[in-house]
């Protein structure tokens, strides 16, 4: 068992070594990487602002963007579950302005 233990580092020297790290640039001890961008930036339609404050904080653009048609129903039903399920905090109020805003994000 020793032999081998004896063997391991001479074994590890002739294929090489150790893996080299990525190409990284780690001057200052943090690795860097980049993300890709958001490919939509800006919401549309009417009150997109309502959308902005009460759902980009967890969801993306192109999220809310891609959802299928819904009528107003599922969608209040959605808001409700995001406020009692997720603990989103979104106004009672709000709740007919932000219905119509996101269905409108659709179009």
């Amino acid at each position: 068992m020793k032999r081998i233990a004896f063997l391991a580092p001479l074994l590890l020297a002739a294929c090489g070594g150790q893996p080299e790290a990525p190409a990284a640039s780690k001057a200052d001890g943090m690795v860097r990487i980049s993300l890709p961008d958001d490919p939509t930036t800006k919401l549309g339609g009417s009150n997109a602002a309502l959308i902005e404050r009460n759902c980009l904080a967890c969801h993306s653009v192109e999220m809310i963007t891609a959802q299928p048609k819904l009528p107003a129903e599922k969608w209040a039903a959605t808001i409700e579950k995001m406020r009692t399920v997720y603990g989103a905090q979104i106004a009672k109020g709000d709740d007919a302005a932000l219905v119509a805003a996101l269905a409108s994000a659709q179009e």
